[in-house]
């Protein structure tokens, strides 16, 4: 791998990670807001929150665990060149 291309992966890898982490913030407030908001009561407004806050968290943690495979993955292969 050449010097061009290991840059730009870390650079996607770093892109990766801080989307994931921004997705995740976003996630969290969207819970609290939903959680603010005296319109969901009971069993059906948890159910609601889950459903909203849950499918945010986990895309941010995969994007977090793509850019961290993909940081290992182009330092592991720099480092045999």
């Amino acid at each position: 791998m050449n010097e061009k291309d290991h840059k730009t992966a870390m650079v996607i890898a770093q892109v990766s990670v801080s989307f994931g982490v921004l997705v995740c913030i976003a996630g969290a407030w969207i819970g609290l807001v939903l959680l603010e908001s005296r319109f969901l009561e009971g069993a059906m407004g948890w159910a609601m929150i889950a459903l909203q806050t849950l499918p945010t968290f986990v895309g941010g943690l995969l994007l977090i665990v793509a850019g961290g495979i993909l940081r290992t993955v182009t330092i592991d292969s720099s480092a045999r060149e």
